[in-house]
C-alpha cells in the first residue's frame, strides 16, 4: 500500500494544501489505484521553504506547488504502484 500524505498545517493549507489534496484523489480515482494508495493529512512536515508538505511512503517531494502538481506528483506515484 503506497501512503501519501499531505500537510494541511497552516502555512501548507494557506498555500493550497486542500487542492492538492483534491488533485491526488482524482488521479487515484483516474488510475484505479483505490486499492493501491491511501491518502492522509499530516501536520506540519517541516518542509515549509520547500514548497507544499507532501510525502509518498515516508520520502518527502520536494518543490511541488499548485503549478506542477501534475507533472511532479502524478510522476512520483507512478513510480511507487509500479
Amino acid at each position: 500500500m503506497i501512503i501519501i500524505e499531505i500537510c494541511i498545517g497552516s502555512s501548507c493549507y494557506v498555500r493550497g494544501a486542500q487542492n492538492v489534496v483534491e488533485f491526488v484523489q482524482n488521479i487515484i480515482k483516474e488510475e484505479h489505484w483505490e486499492e493501491k494508495v491511501t491518502v492522509k493529512g499530516a501536520f506540519c512536515m517541516g518542509l515549509c521553504s520547500s514548497g507544499l508538505g507532501v510525502k509518498v511512503n515516508g520520502e518527502p517531494v520536494i518543490g511541488v506547488s499548485l503549478a506542477d502538481l501534475d507533472g511532479k506528483l502524478r510522476h512520483v506515484i507512478q513510480r511507487e504502484v509500479s
